[in-house]
């Protein structure tokens, strides 16, 4: 009696058309769509229940043999060291066959169950992560952080993300380019009102802003950021520079039809030397009005009244009786 040695087929051979070539490794074919791929079960059993169109099938015998793969001289393979070509099928039969290859497409191709990133896409990737950093004011060394690249990863596997080398450096200049570029494109041709106004940076150093408004879309765009140094801001210095930010607005391609600044006095009496200019800025000036209701109400306020004020507002949003504040029990409180 002959004893069967090695491992059970599984039951998915059913399925399938095994192929033995000389020299290469053993191929399987689906019997329902002709799918050729490698022998690999689990790859078997996905095809089979998940990508085998078998209801697209049609028999046709008819068909010219150019795509066809011819297995002759087919021998039982008894020996694992027989080194002959050799078709069995999944039942056990031996003989000459004709298997139908499936010409594989373009849109069948490996390329949908990969992701591709171009030279371009890197690109395009790379200035998309340095915008990020920019515009969050992030550390530059986030994009070197372990779970930073995991995440890149899981989004785009295959895909390295710049160094903080690359961002402090190469993708900084191409974004700035690429945004002055786009500020050109969008204030080309327009009448914008300027606005001056100082700040300090993280780092408490005084720096100088300049923003245009789109007077019909309403849209704002920061134009230039002014590093002052160590210049006072008098009035005649910012007359200086307001004079400068003028003149640079001027190769965007819009036209400044008016300068708004805060009340505070150096920006007043630099905006009243504008007026007098021997230059004939055609500019309208003018002053912040939330600004100077801001400062009006500095001077009209009465800080005794803010007490009794806070103690109001905690009755009415608790309900209960201030104990810090014996008027603002029930019979002290009236409005007469």
């Amino acid at each position: 009696m002959a004893y069967l040695t090695g491992r059970r087929k599984d039951n998915i051979w059913h399925e399938f058309d095994e192929v033995v070539v000389l020299g290469k490794p053993k191929r399987a074919i689906c019997k329902h769509c002709g799918m050729e791929m490698a022998s690999i079960v689990a790859r078997m059993k996905n095809h089979y229940n998940e990508t085998c169109k078998r209801e697209n099938v049609q028999e046709n015998v008819d068909e010219p043999l150019d795509d066809v793969l011819d297995v002759s001289d087919v021998r039982p393979s008894g020996s694992a060291n027989e080194g002959v070509a050799a078709a069995t099928s999944s039942t056990g039969t031996n003989s000459n066959v004709q298997i139908k290859r499936k010409s594989i497409k373009g849109n069948e191709s490996l390329c949908k169950f990969v992701v591709k990133t171009s030279s371009a896409d890197k690109v395009d990737l790379d200035l998309q992560v340095a915008r990020f950093v920019y515009a969050t004011n992030s550390s530059f060394i986030l994009v070197q952080h372990s779970e930073f690249k995991k995440l890149i990863s899981l989004l785009r596997p295959g895909y390295n993300p710049p160094t903080r080398q690359s961002i402090a450096n190469d993708l900084l200049n191409s974004v700035y380019l690429k945004q002055q570029a786009e500020l050109k494109q969008n204030l080309n041709g327009k009448t914008v009102c300027m606005a001056l106004d100082g700040w300090s940076n993280v780092h408490n150093d005084s720096i100088v802003c300049v923003c245009v408004t789109d007077i019909l879309s309403g849209n704002v765009y920061l134009v230039d950021t002014i590093n002052t140094k160590d210049n006072s801001h008098t009035w005649e210095y910012l007359t200086t520079l307001a004079i400068s930010s003028l003149q640079y607005c001027e190769k965007f391609g819009c036209t400044v039809g008016s300068l708004v600044t805060d009340n505070a006095y150096n920006m007043a009496k630099m905006r009243q030397m504008l007026a007098t200019n021997d230059l004939a800025l055609d500019v309208i000036t003018y002053g912040c009005s939330a600004h100077l209701l801001n400062l009006l109400a500095k001077d009209i306020e009465i800080p005794v009244l803010y007490g009794h004020i806070y103690a109001y507002v905690y009755v009415f949003e608790s309900g209960q009786e201030c104990e810090q504040q014996p008027c603002c029990s029930a019979e002290h409180f009236s409005l007469t």
